[in-house]
């Protein structure tokens, strides 16, 4: 346990200037839509855009904390904890940074709901906790896959790194690319269909369904992704 703390302890220190700087944002454009509208459906709608950019935090957040670490990737690839515990505790940090940041983000649009003459009749058929619910535990699912792509990605930067140098970035980009074209042509084949469009479990705005089959593909994917990504590290620890 104490290990554990130590590690949340560190990666918290090391990101915390960066989440700060989030709320700043967050500030800012709050304070952007007020001066961008004096109509309180407008300033709503405006105020709406940190909380949609979420879906972001998390790969930004994991990036960062990567891009720190790597200023002395040497020492942090010899830390005498296991590479799993390193990695799943800037997860772990991040999910709790990104609802306290999500709250933030939602303290203004609900006082406009509740304080203002805010007519809300077009959104009281949608508006209520349980979408609200729906909606968060959505766009924290689909940043940890997000940010679960990326450490795949960076892992696999410094891996070719010491094989390609300063050309890593373009075979990265290729294999990127790659990687993308190859997941949407089974996103779009029937086979996942069948294998993932089942147990329909949150209906989203638009009538976009979350079915259980696919978040079941997506952890058993973001869980290889996430030991690829230790094995990848461990190898170049070795070397």
């Amino acid at each position: 346990m104490s290990t554990w703390r130590g590690l949340l302890k560190k990666d918290f220190q090391l990101a915390l200037p960066w989440v700060l700087g989030g709320f700043a944002l967050i500030l800012m454009a709050d304070l952007w839509a007020v001066w961008m509208t004096s109509k309180a459906s407008g300033r709503f709608g405006l105020s709406l855009m940190p909380i949609l950019a979420h879906i972001l935090y998390l790969p930004i957040y994991l990036m960062i904390s990567l891009w720190l670490e790597g200023k002395q990737m040497h020492q942090w690839l010899h830390n005498p904890h296991g590479m799993w515990k390193l990695l799943l505790s800037k997860l772990v940090l991040g999910i709790p940074l990104m609802l306290l940041s999500l709250i933030i983000s939602g303290i203004y649009p609900v006082y406009l709901l509740v304080s203002l003459d805010l007519d809300i009749n077009l959104l009281e058929k949608q508006l209520n906790l349980v979408t609200i619910g729906q909606f968060l535990l959505s766009t924290v699912w689909f940043s940890l896959d997000l940010a679960l792509w990326g450490l795949i990605l960076w892992s696999i930067f410094h891996w070719l790194r010491p094989f390609f140098g300063k050309w890593s970035w373009v075979v990265l980009s290729v294999v990127g690319l790659a990687f993308l074209y190859l997941s949407a042509q089974w996103a779009l084949s029937p086979t996942y269909e069948t294998l993932t469009q089942w147990g329909a479990i949150v209906t989203l705005p638009d009538n976009l369904t979350m079915y259980m089959g696919e978040l079941l593909h997506d952890l058993l994917l973001g869980t290889s992704f996430f030991f690829l990504s230790v094995w990848i590290l461990e190898r170049k620890l070795e070397v």
